[in-house]
């Protein structure tokens, strides 16, 4: 399994994760590491997935993905995880749009709880390396960029506009996400936390980091780190931070080439209804996707 993916060499984590000045050099078994050191290291790594992106999610977002050529990010006060935004710079994430997608060869049971609603009509989109790295770039020009509307009709569909007059690109990443587990230490002047930093499973690299803490109230690192309960998810992001903030809570919708649809396979939740029926609409809908059924479907016949 862990052969599909592309793994950092030791050069490069001496590299990216670690500030190696002499000042910084310390006589114990860890040595420092920076928040950019971090960022730089994620962001390295975030590319590397050859084994897959995965987005658990339903039907009717593959439909949109698929008919207008477009995948869409949501603006980050909108997440999940209502804590994170306040853990890091706040201000940024009024500006900044979030893809996520989860890494790795096998199905998560979890993902499809958490995400794949309603359960009967789940779908598990997977994305080749070379089809997310393309999506990156064109994420990179403004020209591919536009306001997701919802249409308020029953389809859940969206209209699209423009940028706004003015709005720019600030920056655009793809990295993967660290987490951090510790615990809170209160002082007179407020909460401090202070704990151990884990990587992505992957990497293998905690016990190397518990040097860092605080990493989660770091602003140079808003979008990169997450509280330890969320590492189940081995997220990967495509981050798309505006030079200021819309004003309107809407969705953000990157365009791209349509060619790269045809890198894009699907599989059905594991509670999906007649699944041979529900295969066979998929590829009406979206020809050209291969649809295979859950590793699980066999526990909930």
């Amino acid at each position: 399994m862990r052969s599909t993916e592309q793994q950092p060499s030791k050069k490069e984590l001496e590299h990216w994760l670690f500030d190696q000045r002499p000042e910084n050099v310390e006589k114990t078994p860890f040595r420092k590491v920076t928040p950019e050191g971090v960022k730089r290291f994620l962001d390295l790594s975030g590319e590397r997935h050859n084994g897959g992106y995965f987005q658990y999610t339903n039907e009717s977002a593959l439909l949109g993905i698929y008919n207008n050529a477009t995948l869409h990010l949501s603006l980050g006060r909108t997440l999940n995880d209502k804590v994170e935004f306040l853990m890091c710079d706040s201000e940024s994430w009024t500006r900044t749009y979030i893809a996520s997608f989860s890494f790795g060869t096998m199905e998560s049971i979890g993902m499809w709880s958490v995400y794949g609603r309603p359960p009967e009509k789940a779908v598990r989109i997977a994305f080749p390396r070379h089809v997310v790295l393309s999506i990156r770039d064109a994420a990179r020009s403004v020209d591919n960029l536009r306001v997701a509307v919802p249409s308020g009709k029953k389809d859940g569909g969206f209209s699209y506009r423009p940028l706004p007059v003015g709005v720019g690109i600030e920056h655009v990443s793809l990295h993967d996400v660290i987490y951090q587990y510790g615990r809170e230490i209160v002082s007179e002047n407020g909460s401090i936390r202070q704990g151990t930093v884990i990587w992505n499973r992957r990497m293998g690299l905690t016990d190397r980091c518990k040097a860092f803490s605080d990493c989660s109230r770091c602003p140079t690192l808003a979008t990169y780190a997450k509280n330890v309960l969320w590492a189940g998810e081995f997220e990967v992001r495509l981050a798309v931070r505006l030079n200021r903030a819309l004003s309107f809570k809407r969705k953000l919708a990157v365009s791209f080439p349509r060619n790269l649809l045809s890198g894009i396979s699907v599989t059905m939740g594991p509670m999906t209804k007649n699944p041979d029926k529900t295969a066979n609409r998929i590829e009406r809908l979206c020809p050209g996707i291969p649809v295979v059924t859950s590793a699980f479907q066999a526990i909930y016949r």
